[in-house]
């Protein structure tokens, strides 16, 4: 600091007396009035900070409790669920053992039906054959009436 007089001086004080010295320098009050909003800008900004810090704390505060009900949640879930092993073991061996019966039982399906329907085949084929025969054998023998023994055709069972 200098001195005037013997008097310590301060920067703002020199600036001042600078001032009336020069006509020409911006009043005193002008930079007096920067510092004044420059410190009213550093509480605004030091307001916003403590604000979002108290913010900052209460959404992390948030976050640990929702993290510790997720927890719980999820605990409570996986305790409900908790699976007997021996039991899944035995629901597997089943579950594989009936999936190879229905493999097998299909198969065996599939067969009976192809010979099903071969066997109705045949048997359509063999009552053509015996209707055949037996109006061959009306013919051969006209006193026997034909609707007594014709045998029922496909059409009629």
């Amino acid at each position: 600091m200098s001195t005037i007089r013997g008097q310590p001086q301060t920067l703002i004080e020199q600036a001042a007396r600078a001032r009336h010295l020069d006509p020409r320098s911006p009043a005193p009050t002008t930079h007096l009035a920067d510092l004044d909003g420059l410190r009213a800008q550093n509480r605004t900004y030091s307001d916003t900070i403590t604000h979002q810090k108290r913010v900052i704390a209460e959404l992390r505060a948030t976050i640990t409790e929702l993290g510790e009900q997720r927890k719980l949640h999820l605990g409570a879930q996986l305790a409900a669920s908790a699976i007997d092993l021996d039991a899944h073991r035995r629901l597997q061996l089943d579950h594989d053992r009936l999936t190879a019966d229905h493999r097998q039982l299909s198969a065996r399906l599939d067969e009976l039906e192809r010979l099903l329907a071969r066997t109705t085949d045949d048997l359509a084929a063999s009552r053509r054959a015996h209707a055949e025969d037996l109006t061959r054998l009306g013919h051969s023998h006209a006193h026997i009436d034909p609707t007594v023994i014709a045998l029922p055709t496909s059409d009629n069972t």
